[in-house]
């Protein structure tokens, strides 16, 4: 699909783009967790696409710029990206068929990745707060068919202990 010169794009605010090496770089839209994976070349045309909001006049521009609004790294002006997510966190809140719950385990972290924004706290969650959460999947599991859970960090592999023996817990609710 082409879209036309008369459509009004902009960025996503959920873009993150990041080095990887000397001649690649990272894309992601958190909106969508699309990704792009830039070579040096490619990164200034994605650049300009992003800013001018509208696709070039080659085939190779207007097929990345629709890339980029199929990915929603470009967004409709008229987009309200927090209401379209305030809209899917009420949806998946309420819904019948499925849960799912993201777990910060520690914020600890063995890696410094460029494109990190957390703090490195020597901090981890304690055996109160894994309770509470037993208790509050006890209280909101009841009628679910699917449950998901999301381990978070810092890197919560450096508490795969935790995740292991909390993870038994919950599949035995």
């Amino acid at each position: 699909m082409i879209r036309g010169s008369d459509d009004l794009y902009r960025i996503s605010q959920y873009n993150h783009f990041y080095p990887l090496n000397g001649h690649q770089t990272g894309a992601i839209n958190l909106l969508t967790n699309a990704t792009l994976l830039l070579d040096e070349d490619q990164l200034p045309l994605v650049q300009r696409l992003l800013a001018d909001g509208r696709p070039g006049p080659t085939q190779t521009e207007q097929e990345l710029f629709n890339i980029l609004v199929e990915s929603r790294f470009l967004v409709p002006t008229v987009f309200d990206e927090l209401a379209y997510l305030k809209e899917v966190f009420e949806c998946s809140k309420n819904s019948a068929v499925g849960f799912s719950l993201g777990i910060v385990t520690s914020l600890q972290c063995n890696f410094r990745c460029p494109y990190c924004y957390q703090e490195h706290k020597d901090t981890r969650m304690s055996r109160e707060v894994q309770l509470a959460v037993l208790n509050y999947l006890r209280r909101h599991l009841p009628g679910k068919k699917a449950f998901h859970v999301a381990w978070w960090g810092g890197e919560p592999l450096l508490e795969a202990d935790m995740i292991d023996a909390l993870g038994l817990e919950m599949m035995l609710l």
